[in-house]
């Protein structure tokens, strides 16, 4: 059963008329990058000079990256 609302809600015209995927809008919502699906698995250490892919993606390192071994990006 439906209830008729009292509330007003926005307009057809104030919507903007662009496609954005909803894992897009989701993922700029968070502060750490999403559901933190970024992985590196680099041998070197993250240092600053390699081409780390959590680097590059502004997070940190985590477990799923590469393990317990050392890392300058954790």
């Amino acid at each position: 059963m439906f209830t008729v609302r009292k509330e007003k809600f926005i307009s057809v015209e104030d919507v903007p008329d662009t496609y954005v995927a909803l894992r897009s809008m989701a993922t700029a919502q968070y502060l750490s990058g999403g559901q933190g699906y970024v992985r590196c698995a680099c041998k070197t250490g993250c240092k600053p000079s390699s081409k780390c892919k959590c680097r590059g993606a502004g997070v940190l390192c985590n477990l799923k990256c590469h393990g317990s071994s050392t890392c300058s990006n954790k």
